[in-house]
């Protein structure tokens, strides 16, 4: 391989430590640390980190030597997961057989499980059998070096003390710059460091300047949304659920951080202040809200009435804090007006007002009423989805009995501006998608989207579509942005020979029973 010639350097293990100043403790796991270096680099695993290079290779070795850090250590990082994994399904791991393992201990399940789960989040896009022959083999030798070392590792007291909150804790920064650390840089979240640094890497390459000027500030606050409210792959849990679960349910601040709402982004109109707080408007509700002085500073650019910020907060211990970045602009008649008519903006402290959980209740009965009691259909090309959909609104406004007057599609479709932006017109579909076979499928409370180019593998009765022997690969389902969890449960509840297919010719007996962690593996985002 072309790393054979390369080591691990005590940076490489500190990039992972919230600590810059190494210890003896350090220069101990960085022995380990290079010994799980020269086995990952043998050629008989080529197969199965081919893919990784360079500097991936080196996070490769440090991640699963710090694993075995965190069990020393009782930092708690890895039982973070396995506990939560246990709550959820029964069991402290995914895909294996449990029969003898120690939840405070090494496993070499546990290192199996480690080595698919950092391939298959450097490269969402494939898929790597956690059952893998060669991937099991190279656990089981890592698992042996871990098991010589246990009983003489030392425990890293530097780490567990930087995990540790007091339970009167009441800085909202502290809470939230120990899960920036451990969401962001912690081995085992240290996915979310590739995504900021490709985030800031696109920003910097950019040609516009505004952009390259307020560098600083987008990397504040784009830092500041994957702490606050970005889901990780693991369980599709965000960075405050994994703090509360590091510190323990018998934490006095555990149901604080695990309650810890999204950060509401949103127009404010600057109303004044008070001895505690600086007091801002929203503008699309004229919801009040107070803004702890602790997290903000008053200016005096601030102008009561004139200045209007647009800004991150989040409620913490019944205070409202600034998070991440705000900008603040000068009193404009049309953003307000604009505000007051965004239905995203109305929604932002009512995320399911009851008329909207109204209105796609009655538009789904209408779609099964109309589509032979199937929240699903079927279509060839963008002309058949169009008259479809044309006769499908007919319908649901005969059966609510609206005059012309009123009849008012918009909020039928839920927004998936990334798959098209039309309306429900004679409009064609963009050139690229006008002629792909493609799914219409409409999620309860959610609304109808599309799903192209899997039409062919669904072997339902009314699908002209359905090809017995499309190459379409079920894990496709899996992969594919398109594919939302709800969609994928409906396919595969309705649908189980495509499941009982895909075992048979693998020989993979896993998938059913771990069908909902894979969902929220791959498609963290939108599961909930």
């Amino acid at each position: 391989m072309s790393n054979q010639k390369k080591i691990v350097y005590i940076q490489d293990w500190m990039k992972f430590h919230p600590l810059t100043k190494q210890s003896s403790c350090d220069s101990y796991y960085l022995g380990i640390c290079k010994e799980v270096f020269q086995i990952i680099q043998n050629e008989e695993y080529e197969g199965i980190v081919h893919g990784i290079k360079g500097e991936n290779l080196k996070d490769f070795a440090c991640f699963l030597t710090c694993y075995f850090e965190d069990i020393v250590s009782e930092t708690r990082m890895w039982q973070a997961f396995t506990s939560a994994h246990q709550e959820l399904y029964g069991k402290h791991l995914p895909f294996y057989k449990l029969d003898e393992y120690y939840p405070d201990e090494i496993n070499p399940q546990d290192i199996h499980f480690l080595i698919w789960y950092f391939i298959s989040g450097k490269f969402l896009d494939e898929y790597l059998s956690p059952t893998n022959r060669d991937l099991i083999h190279l656990g089981h030798e890592i698992y042996e070096i871990f098991d010589r070392e246990y009983e003489n590792a030392p425990e890293n007291i530097k780490l567990k003390t930087f995990l540790t909150i007091s339970e009167n804790e009441i800085d909202y920064y502290k809470i939230r710059n120990t899960i920036d650390w451990l969401f962001i840089n912690s081995y085992l979240f240290h996915f979310q460091e590739y995504e900021f640094e490709r985030e800031m890497q696109e920003v910097l390459n950019s040609e516009d300047e505004e952009l390259i000027d307020n560098a600083e500030a987008i990397a504040d606050d784009f830092r500041d949304f994957l702490a606050v409210s970005q889901s990780s792959n693991l369980l599709a849990f965000r960075g405050k659920d994994w703090l509360a679960r590091v510190l323990g349910k018998d934490h006095a601040l555990y149901n604080e951080i695990i309650n810890l709402d999204k950060r509401k982004t949103g127009y404010f109109l600057y109303k004044g202040e008070d001895g505690q707080n600086i007091i801002l408007q929203h503008i699309a509700t004229d919801k009040v809200l107070k803004v702890t002085k602790k997290s903000i500073d008053v200016l005096p650019e601030f102008k009561k009435n004139k200045t209007i910020f647009h800004i991150n907060l989040i409620k913490w211990k019944n205070e409202w804090w600034f998070s991440g970045s705000y900008t603040t602009v000068n009193y404009n008649d049309k953003l307000l007006k604009d505000e007051k008519e965004s239905v995203e903006s109305v929604l932002l402290f009512d995320d399911h007002p009851v008329t909207v959980k109204e209105d796609f209740e009655n538009q789904y009965n209408s779609f099964l009423k109309f589509n032979h009691n199937k929240p699903i259909a079927f279509f060839g090309n963008g002309s058949q989805i169009r008259n479809f959909l044309h006769k499908f609104i007919q319908f649901h406004n005969s059966k609510l009995n609206l005059n012309s007057q009123k009849k008012d599609v918009s909020g039928l479709l839920a927004k998936e501006t990334s798959l098209l932006d039309i309306e429900i017109n004679d409009e064609k579909f963009p050139e690229s998608l006008e002629n792909l076979d493609a799914i219409l499928y409409f999620e309860k409370n959610k609304g109808l989207y599309f799903v192209f180019g899997f039409a062919d593998v669904i072997p339902d009765e009314d699908n002209k579509l359905y090809n017995s022997e499309s190459k379409t690969d079920i894990m496709d389902f899996f992969f594919s942005p398109t594919c939302r969890p709800d969609f994928v449960n409906y396919i595969i509840k309705n649908y189980p020979t495509l499941i009982q297919k895909y075992e048979l010719k693998t020989g993979e007996n896993f998938l059913h029973d771990n069908l909902d962690f894979l969902l929220r593996f791959w498609k963290h985002e939108t599961y909930n």
